[in-house]
């Protein structure tokens, strides 16, 4: 783990599940922010680390966490997530944000998207129902599961309690997806 100073505040940074992941503020006491407090920033730079986007994001309000994608390769993969203290730092800047030019590129900053919702398909109409919700229950914990017969195969519906942890498990599924056989697929479902 490490630190970043930024603007007099504190942050933890920790590297999980391809996710650069930075704060929550040393200073902050309470809940986290709710969901309305998420942006999207998409046409990062890839040469750009946290810490060259924290101080730009800090201009605009007080940053809970920033969610920054990474390749392998150690660049980001021009996207991130910043959760702000409040809504109307994150309206601010969405706002604001929109009109920043880094290396030539505009940056793009839309209200995050909650999706939560995930569909496993391509199974075998013959796996019972059961061993289906074992296989998934083996690398994800959705916390609703809804298991169906759609065209000629089945599918399962899955619902996560919020936007990270159905990306986390579409990510993590992703590499198992295989094993469940050919045609497999797991999709955005909203």
């Amino acid at each position: 783990m490490a630190l970043l100073f930024v603007s007099g505040v504190h942050y933890k940074v920790i590297q999980v599940n391809g996710q650069r992941l930075v704060g929550p503020p040393d200073v902050f006491v309470g809940k986290e922010p709710p969901e309305k407090c998420e942006i999207f920033i998409s046409n990062i730079p890839n040469q750009l680390t946290e810490c060259d986007i924290m101080p730009i994001i800090s201009s605009f309000g007080g940053v809970f966490q920033l969610r920054l994608m990474m390749k392998i390769s150690g660049e980001n993969r021009g996207f991130c997530y910043v959760m702000y203290i409040c809504e109307r730092d994150a309206l601010n800047a969405i706002r604001n944000l929109n009109k920043v030019m880094v290396y030539g590129n505009r940056l793009r900053v839309s209200l995050s998207k909650n999706r939560r919702h995930l569909i496993f398909g391509g199974i075998n109409p013959n796996v019972p129902d059961d061993v289906i919700l074992q296989g998934l229950l083996a690398y994800v914990q959705p916390s609703k599961v809804n298991i169906f017969t759609k065209f000629n195969g089945k599918c399962a519906l899955l619902e996560f309690a919020n936007h990270r942890d159905a990306a986390m498990a579409k990510r993590a599924f992703g590499v198992h997806a295989r094993k469940f056989g050919p045609g497999i697929f797991i999709r955005w479902y909203d």
